[in-house]
């Protein structure tokens, strides 16, 4: 058999595949120069959250809030309105109308009557506060909630008297946004001669950001406030030391995930603290390989595995050494910024033709690799130290029937601690079927009976300490552990069955799951998380949930590694031209569950 093209052991549909091969072919030619990098070769965050309003024009006048969502979806926002008449278990945040203002509350009104509104109030009337727009709805601190008539609304709303306390509040909790920015707000009719309002930023932890004095507008006046930007607010609390509303707060969240793409490569693996992605342009014809920084969103061309038709790179470890496909006759290769390429050679008298072998993982330190090496155009399983050499793994399974060759074996993934390698052996009947190597000597296949016998499967992930694996078996995701055995991954929510499923990645303490799922060949395909508690869910749903912006347009087509807390995710994507990107996708822990 031929060297595996397939990154990481991930297949791709044919529609897909077809595609991105189409897109390398044209830019073969347009291979980058040693020295820098191709123009679409550079991070680009596509998208940032938008600004955000809160204004009640969907409520109505004399509805009390305790909860709203801001012009763009984003939300829950918690709403509470203290009034120390009404005692502490009334909620005093009340919508009220100032275009038919009511409660007698004229100075309330807009716009001004000089602008053909109902408005009344030298404030407004004239000078930098007038008011000659109408604000529709604004929120008041109730200075009563009566509801005579029962229908769930308070029948003349009225703001809270200027002279009757200082320390009346409105209190807006972003805690189900995480945090954000807070940048404007309009006041409405804050009298001269009142203690303004104050405004107060919490954090996420209770302490105070910062305090704001709110200027006065005058009777009936309207100011829009610039309030600079407000980072990190968790809660916002408004003292209204006198009469007066508020109206179209601005704000903006704060991503708590955070997506970049860069066009024209794809992602191959990430380093276990998530600092280091690396990175492969397809297109380039020497094979150019790149180590994005996740933290400065750095791209830098560190070196060149061969022609992308038949090298590529496919791991990278916390030392950013790199294992790889290597050169044209291929090899097993190794490299480090620091002595370049150390290609590990054969072990067996003759290869493939000239091919000898391909590098496919790394311990997380570096000092691990595993493979498979040619042996007369048979593949064998291997583990590499430098104080070892190529040592080949114990050979599992069976020729087929008849075969004169010995079955084919590949090592394909290792764990971080390097102490279990994992991929597929032939046997009788498959060309691929689960397979362990332990560093102690035990070698098994996985075992058989969750799936039909003739069915191919292989690992693609292992957990850190090598306690929990996944794979693709019958075309379906799996996972084992020596408790648990073999247990498929199930479907995506309103998936049916027939598709395909690429646990490509596994968090360091085993809970969580990561990669790819195609429902079928003319489906889209959908990124995955899978834990125990949960099942498989939509990734892309999980990240823009937890604030990360997707680009219309774009696609999240495979998710190929990840972090070892799973905190930083790499993969595929493509847009509707088909043009396709390599993705960073940060995201908190938190965001997956239990």
């Amino acid at each position: 058999m031929p060297p595996d093209p397939i990154l990481n052991g991930t297949a791709r549909p044919a529609r897909i595949v077809a595609t991105l091969v189409a897109v390398s072919s044209l830019l073969v030619a347009q291979s980058i120069p040693r020295s820098g990098l191709r123009a679409s070769a550079r991070p680009t965050r596509l998208g940032t959250p938008p600004l955000e309003r809160l204004d009640f024009e969907e409520f109505r006048a004399g509805q009390v809030l305790s909860e709203v969502f801001a012009s763009g979806g984003s939300g829950p926002i918690a709403l509470r309105g203290y009034n120390p008449f009404l005692g502490a278990a009334a909620n005093a945040a009340l919508v009220f109308d100032t275009t038919f203002p009511t409660g007698g509350d004229w100075d309330l009104g807009t716009p001004h009557m000089n602008f053909g509104g109902p408005g009344f109030g030298v404030g407004g009337a004239s000078g930098p506060f007038q008011n000659d727009e109408s604000q529709g709805k604004v929120l008041i601190i109730a200075e009563n909630l009566v509801d005579w008539d029962g229908d769930g609304f308070v029948n003349s709303p009225d703001d809270l008297n200027a002279a009757a306390t200082t320390n009346a509040t409105l209190l807006f909790d972003f805690a189900a946004l995480g945090t954000v920015t807070i940048h404007g707000i309009t006041i409405l009719d804050v009298e001269a001669g009142e203690l303004p309002p104050l405004i107060t930023y919490f954090g996420r932890d209770g302490s105070v950001l910062g305090t704001f004095a709110v200027p006065a507008t005058g009777d009936n006046g309207v100011a829009e406030v610039d309030l600079g930007g407000v980072t990190g607010v968790s809660q916002m609390r408004i003292q209204m030391r006198g009469s007066g509303a508020i109206d179209n707060l601005l704000l903006r969240r704060e991503s708590s995930a955070s997506i970049v793409f860069v066009r024209d490569l794809v992602s191959v693996d990430v380093t276990p603290d998530g600092g280091t992605a690396l990175l492969f342009d397809q297109g380039s014809s020497a094979g150019a390989t790149y180590f994005y920084d996740t933290a400065s969103d750095t791209l830098t061309l560190k070196t060149f595995v061969g022609s992308p038709a038949r090298a590529f790179p496919t791991g990278i470890s916390a030392t950013k050494r790199v294992s790889a496909i290597h050169g044209d006759p291929n090899e097993a290769g190794l490299w480090m910024q620091a002595g370049g390429w150390l290609d590990l050679g054969n072990v067996y008298p003759n290869g493939c033709g000239p091919d000898q072998g391909a590098g496919w993982d790394l311990s997380a330190d570096g000092s691990v690799a595993v493979g498979m090496l040619w042996n007369e155009c048979n593949g064998v399983a291997f583990r590499w130290t430098s104080a070892s050499g190529l040592v080949p793994l114990q050979l599992l399974g069976a020729s087929f029937p008849g075969s004169p060759n010995p079955p084919t074996n590949r090592a394909t993934k290792i764990a971080d601690d390097g102490s279990t390698v994992v991929g597929f052996a032939q046997t009788d009947l498959v060309d691929r079927w689960p397979a362990i190597w332990r560093a102690n000597g035990d070698a098994f296949l996985l075992p058989g009976g969750v799936f039909p016998v003739d069915a191919p499967g292989e690992v693609l992930s292992v957990s850190a300490d090598g306690t929990r694996v996944a794979g693709i078996w019958n075309l379906e995701g799996f996972t084992w552990t020596e408790a648990e055995g073999v247990v498929p991954l199930g479907l995506l929510p309103g998936a049916l069955p027939g598709g395909q499923t690429f646990p490509n990645a596994i968090s360091a303490d085993a809970r969580l799951i990561f990669g790819k799922a195609s429902p079928g060949f003319f489906d889209p395909p959908t990124v995955f998380v899978w834990t125990a508690a949960q099942g498989m869910r939509d990734l892309s749903a999980l990240a823009v949930a937890s604030g990360a912006v997707l680009p219309a347009g774009v696609t999240l087509d495979n998710v190929l590694a990840a972090s070892a807390d799973g905190s930083v995710l790499v993969g595929t994507a493509f847009d509707e031209r088909f043009r396709f990107y390599a993705f960073v996708l940060k995201m908190p822990v938190a965001a997956y569950g239990p």
